[in-house]
């Protein structure tokens, strides 16, 4: 009766808009025995001790964390949910590379058939990206493997290197400002790869910042480092002394030379080195390890105990380092991570305590601790995917991460949109004394996302990042235990809201970036300030002018930057300018540690502002530019297409240029025809071209192309990334029909589009 009664009373007050909490003293919240400080701070603590070596994915340590949140659930009674009758569900994951040992590479000089061969890890090192595969033929010297049509230089300019060995420079000419786009690796891949290469020999240029030492593939792709795919073509990187001798042999003179007389004639120096040939073989092998999800299920006990909520976290972390090696010291090299995300596991433990030792629940309760969330969300894309219950019944899910470090009073929820939820949670934080701050769309960094992108409504708990994220000082004693019991009462009637609706919550899409901000000392009143100016730029749907709408937005970003900087002891400087038809803010002092949010968040919130309104005259390119030094910075300009030319790309050396940081692709020029689809402009996993979608209308809509689609081919060119959709385009003009082979749902499918004329650099 006194469910019916509830359930019938919450009804009506979602049916008014706002939830006010009508059974304010009979709530299960307020049973102070259901939600224990001391139990909750004995699990994280275990959790986050050095016993558990960081809960590192495929390590030791996490495998013990499982158990011990297994034989919780257990000893509450909470059911067993993974696979056959366990709290468990197994599978294994790739979680980095390996050496295969046929991987060898020889040279021969002097057009001799025999070739001496190489020592691996001593002359030359494969890169954990490089393809794998057999190669022999000629050496052919490209320079620093760069096209810049923009800087009037092509390294590839009148060369054939159709199946033959590049020996190419790293990174970039000093004579002018190459930016990211031309030194990172991805891009001489793609560029080699374009010019049909069999394989890349790349070596540092003298005087390098890292010497002559070879690429560490073992700390990056070793055991637990690198898992992205692969730049489909073999790539080593050889010693200087190598290269030395091979250029010699081909005639060119020793590198130091070599690159003098870049620099001086400011043009390149390729060509063929005659006599000299290259036979190899890279192996490159994924390193996998079995996993657990951990899965229990409390049923439901009312009218909709088929349906379920899921409340979930990650308890992976980063995991130890260094185990058994001379040096190690456990306050470096073990991250426990209490916050990130020991903290949200506990909450979900106790969560499930609370609801086994109070009032049985309606609608079913799944228990979800993910693994692989720090290396891609993986255990909970392989949930999504692999579901141990029926996933259409999940009516919600609660994503609980970072959520252990709650100050002053602030805490923000992400996709309180995708299921009608805003009113109904800031109603029942007020009675918790809590400030609610909006944590953006359905998507962001953590296991929500793959939940959202199932079509399920999901909120994301988060109190906030600190200087202590993904550091080894991450550790139990920074945690406020209280407020986080605080973040665990209000979400289990946020649970029992949903619980005793009467009818299920309706998914709506909502893309907006995710909003994550900080829990610094006297950043969070400024930070919120400046976050919500970057909400009503997000918000604007119909800009007054051309710009207006983006300068806006790169203006509030700018400011939000300069407020989670303070933070970090560093002045960012900002100016901002308007010339015309180009707008551009630069930062400097914004650091590394934000250049890639910042950008990404930026290119996306462009993107759905021309969505908004397509008539709006959003029709603008966006350049991004990289400095690195002694305070790294970046650039953004937003111009119109009808406008002036674009400003040449201003960039010096990058500090990672092998980095996954975002490529400035407006350094390649753009083809003068579209086919109306959405780019992304990172690596694809697999095979094809992974694109963000199709034009609504545009010309690939019109043929036929859907959102999923790969892009395999265009015309006989091979795609993979953006460059090479890119560069496939070129040949052709608007009207043209072009052959574009897709993949779908894993066949091969051959479309025919009509191209259109190049309208701007963001829907292409």
């Amino acid at each position: 009766m006194t469910r019916r009664l509830r359930t019938i009373a919450v009804g009506i007050a979602l049916i008014g808009g706002l939830v006010q909490g009508l059974f304010a003293g009979d709530r299960r919240s307020d049973d102070a025995a259901l939600f224990s400080s001391e139990r909750y701070l004995a699990n994280v603590s275990y959790l986050a001790s050095d016993e558990l070596e960081g809960r590192g994915t495929g390590q030791e340590g996490i495998d013990m964390a499982a158990d011990f949140i297994a034989e919780h659930f257990k000893r509450l009674g909470v059911e067993p949910a993974g696979d056959e009758g366990t709290y468990f569900q197994n599978f294994t994951l790739n979680i980095g590379r390996r050496i295969g040992g046929s991987t060898r590479l020889a040279v021969g000089t002097h057009g001799r058939r025999f070739r001496r061969p190489l020592k691996l890890h001593d002359d030359f090192v494969p890169f954990p990206f490089s393809g794998s595969g057999r190669f022999e033929g000629e050496l052919v010297f490209a320079g620093y493997g760069i096209a810049n049509q923009d800087l009037d230089y092509d390294d590839y300019d009148g060369l054939d290197v159709a199946d033959k060995i590049v020996l190419i420079i790293r990174r970039a000419p000093k004579f002018a400002e190459f930016g990211l786009r031309d030194m990172a690796f991805r891009s001489k891949a793609s560029r080699a790869r374009a010019e049909d290469a069999a394989a890349i020999l790349i070596v540092n240029p003298p005087g390098d910042e890292d010497g002559d030492s070879l690429y560490d593939f073992e700390g990056d792709a070793g055991a637990f480092g690198f898992s992205g795919g692969s730049y489909s073509v073999p790539m080593f990187h050889v010693r200087r002394a190598v290269a030395e001798r091979l250029l010699d042999a081909g005639g060119l003179g020793n590198l130091e030379d070599v690159v003098r007389r870049i620099e001086e004639t400011r043009q390149p120096a390729s060509a063929p080195l005659e006599g000299v040939t290259v036979k190899g073989r890279a192996s490159i092998e994924p390193v996998e390890r079995p996993v657990r999800n951990v899965v229990g299920l409390i049923p439901g006990d009312g009218p909709q105990a088929e349906e379920i909520i899921a409340l979930g976290a990650h308890y992976d972390h980063l995991g130890i380092r260094k185990k058994g090696q001379d040096g190690f010291n456990a306050e470096k090299d073990i991250s426990n991570g209490a916050d990130d995300n020991a903290s949200g596991t506990a909450l979900i433990m106790t969560l499930a305590e609370a609801y086994v030792r109070g009032e049985r629940p309606n609608r079913s309760l799944l228990f979800l601790l993910f693994t692989g969330e720090e290396i891609g969300l993986l255990g909970s894309e392989h949930f999504v995917h692999h579901p141990t219950i029926d996933l259409q019944r999940v009516v919600a899910m609660l994503n609980f991460d970072m959520v252990g470090r709650l100050r002053n009073d602030r805490l923000e929820i992400g996709g309180m949109r995708t299921g009608g939820f805003e009113a109904m949670v800031k109603a029942l934080a007020a009675s918790h004394g809590l400030n609610v701050k909006d944590g953006g769309g359905g998507r962001g960094p953590s296991d929500h996302t793959s939940f959202y992108n199932a079509d399920i409504p999901v909120m994301f708990f988060f109190t906030g990042l600190h200087k202590q994220y993904h550091q080894p000082d991450d550790d139990t004693p920074l945690l406020n235990v209280d407020g986080a019991i605080r973040v665990a009462r209000f979400a289990a009637d946020v649970v029992d809201e949903i619980d005793a609706a009467a009818e299920m919550p309706t998914f709506n899409q909502d893309r907006r970036p995710p909003r994550m901000g900080r829990q610094d000392d006297d950043a969070d009143d400024q930070t919120s300030i400046a976050e919500d100016k970057v909400a009503a730029a997000h918000d604007r749907a119909k800009p007054s002018s051309l710009l207006d709408g983006p300068s806006d937005l790169i203006t509030a970003y700018a400011e939000w930057i300069k407020r989670r900087e303070a933070v970090f002891g560093r002045q960012v400087v900002i100016t901002t300018k308007k010339i015309g038809s180009t707008f551009e803010v630069k930062m400097v002092g914004v650091g590394e540690e934000l250049v890639g949010q910042i950008s990404d968040e930026v290119l996306a919130s462009l993107r759905r502002l021309r969505a908004g309104d397509p008539a709006a005259g959003l029709d603008c390119s966006l350049s991004m530019d990289f400095d690195s030094g002694d305070a790294v910075g970046l650039t953004i300009r937003i111009e119109s297409s009808s406008g002036a030319e674009p400003a040449k790309a201003h960039a010096s050396k990058p500090a990672d240029p092998h980095g996954d940081a975002p490529d400035d692709v407006t350094a390649t020029p753009m083809p003068s025809v579209r086919l109306g689809i959405m780019p992304t402009y990172g690596e694809s996993e697999g095979e094809g071209y992974e694109i963000s979608g199709v034009v609504e209308d545009g010309p690939a809509a019109r043929a036929g192309m859907k959102d999923e689609d790969r892009i395999y081919k265009i015309g006989d060119k091979l795609v993979t990334d953006v460059y090479s959709y890119m560069d496939a385009l070129r040949p052709y003009k608007a009207g043209d029909r072009v052959k574009v082979t897709v993949i779908r749902a894993g066949r091969k499918l051959a479309l025919t589009i009509k191209t259109a004329a190049q309208k701007s650099k963001e829907a292409a």
